[in-house]
């Protein structure tokens, strides 16, 4: 009887330190799946993040090209350099880290891309906007923010 007893208690400590070592394993996978995801995550963010950053350079660039007016006059705009590589380059890392095709779309109308025989675009302060607010959204930042068109861009640093 002792036998029996001693066979059924020590068989089922044996279960008892299978299932707790099975759980600790089981545990350490989960969280170490998880972190990877986690940090696969992050990456994707990051690139995702400064994609849109440097499209907004570049929209800045494209727009500084561009005749102003204010009041009537030409606006004297610091002008930026532009290129035509950085701006592909960027569209694609748009293209490819981007959810919603919105961002990708205010890019594209921003720098005023258009298929031949399409009018010409007219673009203005709401233009870019358009494309922080679709950042915005696309990186999960919040609402919407409402700029008046002609405070929308920074053409020039001068007072005068």
């Amino acid at each position: 009887m002792t036998d029996f007893a001693l066979s059924f208690l020590g068989g089922g400590l044996g279960v008892a330190i299978v299932g707790f070592l099975g759980r600790e394993w089981f545990s350490a996978r989960l969280k170490a799946s998880i972190e990877k995801e986690q940090k696969i995550g992050f990456a994707a963010f990051e690139i995702k993040r400064a994609a849109c950053l440097e499209a907004l350079q570049i929209g800045d660039a494209f727009m500084s090209q561009l005749e102003w007016k204010h009041d009537g006059g030409d606006l004297d705009v610091e002008r930026q350099s532009l290129s035509i590589e950085k701006a592909r380059d960027c569209y694609n890392k748009l293209a490819l880290s981007c959810d919603s095709s919105k961002t990708l779309e205010a890019y594209i109308r921003l720098l005023c891309l258009r298929s031949p025989g399409d009018a010409p675009l007219q673009i203005d302060g709401s233009t870019i906007n358009e494309l922080r607010n679709a950042m915005r959204s696309e990186l999960g930042f919040g609402t919407r923010i409402e700029l008046p068109k002609e405070k929308a861009w920074i053409a020039t640093l001068s007072n005068v």
